[in-house]
């Protein structure tokens, strides 16, 4: 009841009955198959990549809020008829510490051939990366089944990953799959060199002007309120030929406080004005895939604790 995303089947209300022990869930009806029986029908392999990114999306939500699945299973996957991922059955799943990520494996988890089996399986060990391992497993089974010139599955080298048995070789997080995924689906947008350049621009120059953040960055998801603030900015400096109070700028986009480089970059009006125009352009998923990438390349600025900060500098 504490989820809420498209993604996973909604529950309305829970009925226990102590004295005849038994308890009654209503949840969301969904019209559709398992992920095995969809992808049995050939009509449905275009939508393979769709189904992978939907599911590390869901399952990075979960894992955000700090649950692990527990059961990942083909028929614990459910695609509905607009071909939307569902996942079902939290039965086994369970609430985890974040910061040791670990929890004891249930007997009742496993699987029939060993030599599927992660290496925490025999550490008695359940994590979020074994989470990860058994959703690549379950993934590339099922491409396993397809004949190669059946499909056009992109991302096997994330999928190889997911499924290595010993954890120092797999993904530490959803998180981190996610990350690689818009990387990598950044990299293979279809846009000219001229539009690249654009948003190099951009991105260099808040790179280039911040030197670490006061806590953790925390990106605006609000791309309406990015676009009328940047707006705004740029009416405001009609007659400049470089954008004044650049802090100002970047906290449109970036809400910590932050430390400037000794140095900070500029940016001119013209320039800000380009990406301004080109990122309104685009469409919702490509304007997400643009923050998204943001988010990856000011990862690389370092942070300090809110608490050994100092004054700011502006």
């Amino acid at each position: 009841y504490k989820l809420n995303h498209k993604n996973i089947v909604r529950i309305f209300n829970y009925y226990p009955y102590e004295n005849i022990y038994t308890a009654y869930i209503i949840m969301e009806y969904i019209q559709g198959k398992n992920i095995k029986e969809y992808f049995d029908d050939e009509n449905n392999l275009e939508n393979l990549n769709s189904i992978f990114i939907q599911l590390i999306e869901v399952f990075a939500y979960i894992e955000e809020k700090g649950i692990i699945h527990r059961d990942i299973r083909e028929k614990n996957i459910l695609i509905d008829a607009d071909g939307v991922v569902k996942v079902i059955d939290f039965g086994l799943g369970k609430v985890f510490d974040i910061s040791k990520n670990e929890d004891t494996l249930n007997s009742i988890i496993n699987r029939n051939d060993v030599d599927t089996l992660p290496e925490e399986y025999f550490q008695k060990e359940y994590t979020i990366q074994t989470d990860i391992y058994y959703l690549g497993d379950l993934v590339y089974r099922l491409i396993n089944n397809l004949a190669e010139n059946k499909h056009n599955f992109e991302y096997f080298n994330i999928l190889n990953k997911m499924i290595k048995k010993e954890k120092k070789f797999r993904y530490q997080s959803f998180a981190d799959i996610k990350r690689e995924l818009n990387k990598e689906n950044f990299v293979n947008l279809k846009i000219s060199q001229e539009d690249k350049a654009i948003y190099n621009i951009f991105s260099n120059y808040i790179i280039g002007y911040i030197d670490c953040f006061i806590g953790e960055p925390v990106l605006n998801a609000n791309i309406n309120e990015i676009l009328g603030e940047i707006d705004k900015v740029i009416q405001r400096n009609s007659f400049n030929e470089y954008i004044e109070n650049n802090s100002k700028l970047i906290n449109i986009i970036i809400k910590n406080n932050f430390h400037t480089q000794q140095y900070p970059s500029s940016i001119k009006c013209e320039e800000l004005d380009k990406f301004y125009k080109w990122f309104k352009a685009l469409n919702g998923k490509m304007q997400k895939l643009v923050l998204d990438n943001l988010e990856e390349k000011i990862s690389q600025i370092p942070f300090i604790s809110k608490n050994d900060d100092f004054a700011l500098p502006f």
